[in-house]
């Protein structure tokens, strides 16, 4: 028997063992990259996040890029992946956030219809998992929760697809064109309730593409990951805070390594540490850097025009998402 095959001894061993609850770091995704999962249809990833510790289970390019543009944006406290959708009537995630936090809660349902009743709603059958009597795992592809100081914590669902895959389906030389099809349309059923679902409980579901992504802003935090070799403790943070007041002191516009170089002279630490707390910086959004320009040591830094966005950086698709 294939590792991947699923029955309903390994649904309900995954349920008990707590795939798709928890917040934060406690947080287990319902879908997880390994052996004994579903089978991967592309470019999968995991992710340990260098803030929390946190392995990220991310099943595509696209889902990768997304996860680490909303990783540095500011007002982004968590992101659940592969969150599942219950068949079954559960208690509303935002209400089980905002409870979890100790936080206010306003007028929501506390109560969340499952995927079942609302597939009947809109009137298309639920699947079931091949070979069972067990309704279909349906799951949003990352579940963010966005936090405002002083203000109750909010979520924002987001179901991330290729724009191609989105626009012609998954299309190979082994696929018919009326299988094709067909996916094509369970694709767009399972979009479908999984906006009425988070539409149900007062969430913003989003679905985000490819075109909607910065490539470069992407290059760039892959290339300041690079710098976060450990969670950054209280030095790094206070050498961080020293580095913010150094950048601002220099002539912008000049090479990067001259202004890292500068900048270490200026609050004393070495040229290799600057550049680490560089990279850090870039990832804590603590330096005016625009990251729609790609970051080199060797070229000149793009500082940031004018005042930052209040609703968070410009170049994220959730700055119009994102609002107080």
């Amino acid at each position: 028997m294939p590792k991947y095959k699923i029955t309903e001894v390994r649904l309900r061993n995954w349920i008990s063992g707590g795939r798709g609850q928890g917040l934060g770091n406690d947080y287990k995704p319902w879908i997880q990259i390994s052996r004994q999962d579903f089978p991967s249809c592309g470019n999968s990833s995991v992710f340990v996040n260098p803030f929390s510790g946190r392995q990220h289970h991310l099943l595509s390019d696209v889902e990768r890029a997304v996860f680490l543009q909303n990783l540095i944006h500011p007002n982004v406290s968590d992101i659940r992946e592969q969150f599942p959708i219950w068949p079954w009537e559960h208690t509303a995630p935002l209400t089980e956030l905002r409870s979890r936090l100790g936080q206010y809660s306003y007028p929501s349902p506390s109560i969340a219809a499952g995927s079942v009743d609302i597939a009947k709603r809109i009137g298309f059958k639920h699947a079931q998992y091949r070979g069972l009597d067990f309704p279909f795992i349906y799951t949003t592809d990352q579940l963010v929760t966005i936090s405002w100081p002083g203000r109750p914590s909010t979520l924002l669902a987001l179901a991330i697809k290729d724009y191609r895959t989105l626009k012609y389906g998954e299309i190979s030389r082994a696929s018919k064109a009326s299988a094709t099809k067909n996916k094509r349309r369970r694709m767009f059923q399972k979009l479908r309730l999984e906006k009425a679902y988070w539409e149900a409980q007062g969430v913003p579901w989003l679905l985000v593409t490819d075109r909607q992504i910065s490539q470069t802003v992407t290059s760039n935090v892959e290339w300041a990951l690079s710098g976060a070799l450990r969670k950054p403790n209280e030095n790094d943070l206070g050498a961080i805070k020293r580095l913010s007041w150094a950048w601002r002191q220099l002539p912008q516009g000049e090479l990067c390594t001259s202004m890292l170089e500068a900048a270490a002279q200026l609050i004393g630490e070495r040229r290799t540490d600057t550049i680490r707390l560089f990279k850090l910086s870039l990832l804590l959004n603590a330096l005016p850097v625009d990251l729609t320009h790609p970051i080199h040591l060797l070229r000149p830094i793009q500082a940031l025009r004018g005042a930052r966005d209040h609703f968070g950086p410009t170049w994220s698709f959730l700055s119009k998402q994102v609002t107080r």
